[in-house]
C-alpha cells in the first residue's frame, strides 16, 4: 500500500565508539489482521548511516486458483452433433462482489466431459466462493431443451481457495426434453368480498381439482389436488404434458369445517384445457383454458376464466335473528308503563355493534321492555350461542321463561319470551253483629270497598269492582 516511514539523525556510532548497525525488520504485530493472505516481510540491515538510503518490506498476497470443469447431461434420445457449441460465461464472486469474469469461448457441448477445464488464478486465500454460470439457458434454443435444475443459473458456493492449490469445481447442466404445462388457478371471496391475507378466512377454505377427462388419454392425472386458499387465492400444482390432447378438470369447494355461520359453495367449475404443439414452435407444447363451465343450483353457464378469475367462489354468511318478548299480567293500568331490564349475552365476545334493535360491546347487550313489547336482534352469525336474563323487578314474579338460552340459526328465529305476573294479596272484610236480639243476626249490612286505582273492575274473589269500587 506504499507506506513509508523516515528515521532522521541516527548516530552513527555507540558510546564505546562502535560502529551500530541498524536493522528493519515487519513486526508480527504491526501486521494487519489479515496477514495471514500475505507473507511476512524480509528484515533489512542498514549498516551506513552517513547516507541516505531507501530500504524497502515487501509483502507479497498469498493466491491460489479455481480449476472449473463443465458437463453437459442431455436424455440418452437427443443427439448432440459433435459439432455443437457455444460460449460459457462465468462469473466469480464473494458476496456481493466480483472478482472475475470470463468466457469459455467455443465449448463444444459433445467433448466436453474429460476436458481439462478452465483455470482462473491468483484469487485470493478464501472459503466462500462461488462460480455462477450466467448463461446456463445458452443451449435452449438451439436443442429444445430445458434445465433440469431450479432456474436457468448453475453454479457452486462455498468453494475454498488455499495459498498455491487449486480447488476443483465441476459444474454440470442437466437437461431434459421441453413439455408443456399449466397452473389451474381460483378465488375465493366471503359476501362478495375477497379474503384478505392474515384475516379470520385465510387459509380456512379447501378445494378440489381432478380430472375428469373421458377415456384413455396421455398425462391424465392419477390423482386428485386437495388445495387450501392463501388469502383469496388458490393455485393449484403444475400439470405436466407430454402430448397434445384435450383434458377437463373439475374444481369444487369441500365442506366448511370450524365455521357454522359460513355456508359451502355447492358450486362446480369444469375447465376444458386444450394441449397443442406451440405454433411459433412445433416441438413445444401450449396448454391454455378454452372453456370453463360454471354449475349451480340454477344451472349450467360458460364463462370467461381470465387467468382464473371467472373461477370464483363465493361463500354467503348465514345469519339469524333473536327476539326478545315480555308479557306481563297485570290488572293495575301503571304497570303498562314498567319497564323490565333485560341483557343478551353471547358465546362470540369479539360481536359488536348494532343489530336490529339491540347493540351488542363485546357480544353483550342490554335493553328495556315494557309488558307486551319485544325487541330482535337481527343479522347475528350463525352458530353462535346466546343467554337472555331479566333482572328481577319489584313487584313483580317471574311466572315464565322460553328460549332463555339457545344457538342462532338461519333456519329460524330464535324467540325467548319472558312472562311477569304483578304480585298480588286479598282483602277481607268480616262483620261481627253485638245485640241480644236474635232476629239481629239475620240482618244485612251494606259495605264498599273503593281502591286508589279506579281502573280496576271485575271480579275478584266475593267482590266485583267497577271503576276501583265494589258494593
Amino acid at each position: 500500500n506504499e507506506w513509508s516511514y523516515t528515521w532522521d539523525d541516527l548516530d552513527k556510532y555507540d558510546s564505546d565508539l562502535k560502529e551500530i548497525t541498524y536493522s528493519v525488520e515487519e513486526t508480527a504485530a504491526s501486521i494487519r489482521a489479515n496477514s495471514a493472505n500475505y507473507t511476512a516481510g524480509s528484515p533489512v540491515k542498514v549498516t551506513d548511516t552517513t547516507v541516505d538510503a531507501a530500504y524497502t518490506v515487501t509483502n507479497t498476497l498469498k493466491t491460489g486458483s479455481i480449476l472449473v470443469k463443465k458437463d453437459f447431461v442431455f436424455p440418452s434420445d437427443v443427439q448432440i452433433p459433435n459439432s455443437a457449441k457455444y460460449d460459457l460465461t462465468f462469473q466469480v464472486k464473494r458476496g456481493d462482489t466480483v472478482y472475475s469474469e470470463f468466457t469459455w469461448m467455443d465449448m463444444y457441448v459433445a467433448l466436453s466431459t474429460g476436458h481439462e477445464g478452465l483455470t482462473i488464478s491468483g484469487l485470493p486465500l478464501a472459503d466462500d466462493y462461488k462460480i455462477i454460470e450466467t448463461n446456463a439457458s445458452g443451449l435452449l434454443a438451439t436443442y429444445n431443451l430445458v434445465l433440469d435444475e431450479a432456474g436457468s443459473t448453475i453454479s457452486r458456493e462455498n468453494i475454498e481457495v488455499t495459498d498455491g492449490g487449486t480447488a476443483e469445481v465441476q459444474l454440470t447442466n442437466t437437461y431434459k426434453k421441453l413439455t408443456g404445462g399449466i397452473n389451474l388457478k381460483a378465488y375465493k371471496n366471503v359476501d362478495g368480498s375477497a379474503v384478505t391475507a392474515g384475516s379470520e378466512y385465510d387459509s380456512k377454505f379447501s378445494f378440489t381439482l381432478e380430472e375428469t377427462t373421458a377415456g384413455d388419454v396421455a398425462d391424465k392425472l392419477t390423482a386428485s389436488q386437495t388445495k387450501t386458499n392463501a388469502a383469496n387465492a388458490i393455485s393449484f400444482d403444475m400439470i405436466s404434458y407430454t402430448e397434445p390432447a384435450v383434458h377437463t378438470y373439475k374444481i369444487s369447494e369441500g365442506a366448511v369445517v370450524g365455521m357454522p355461520e359460513i355456508a359451502t359453495d355447492a358450486t362446480e367449475f369444469v375447465l376444458t384445457v386444450t394441449v397443442a404443439k406451440d405454433p411459433a414452435d412445433a416441438s413445444k407444447l401450449t396448454a391454455t383454458v378454452t372453456k370453463v363451465e360454471k354449475t349451480t343450483a340454477a344451472g349450467t353457464e360458460e364463462i370467461p376464466y381470465a387467468d382464473g378469475v371467472g373461477v370464483t367462489f363465493n361463500n354467503r354468511k348465514m345469519t339469524g335473528d333473536l327476539e326478545v318478548s315480555k308479557t306481563l299480567v297485570s290488572d293495575l293500568a301503571a304497570d303498562a308503563d314498567q319497564q323490565f331490564n333485560f341483557t343478551v349475552t353471547l358465546d362470540d365476545t369479539s360481536i359488536s355493534g348494532t343489530y336490529g334493535d339491540m347493540t351488542f360491546t363485546n357480544g353483550v347487550a342490554a335493553f328495556s321492555l315494557k309488558g307486551g313489547e319485544n325487541a330482535t336482534a337481527t343479522g347475528l352469525p350463525q352458530g353462535i350461542s346466546y343467554t337472555v336474563t331479566e333482572t328481577a323487578t319489584t313487584g313483580f314474579t317471574l311466572t315464565g321463561k322460553t328460549g332463555d338460552t339457545g344457538t342462532i340459526s338461519e333456519a329460524a328465529k330464535a324467540e325467548a319470551q319472558f312472562t311477569n305476573t304483578r304480585d298480588t294479596g286479598d282483602l277481607e272484610v268480616t262483620k261481627t253483629v253485638s245485640s241480644s236480639t236474635a232476629s239481629d243476626k239475620q240482618k244485612e249490612f251494606s259495605f264498599t270497598v273503593t281502591l286508589a286505582d279506579t281502573t280496576i273492575s271485575g271480579t275478584y274473589g266475593d267482590m266485583t269492582f267497577t271503576d276501583g269500587v265494589a258494593t
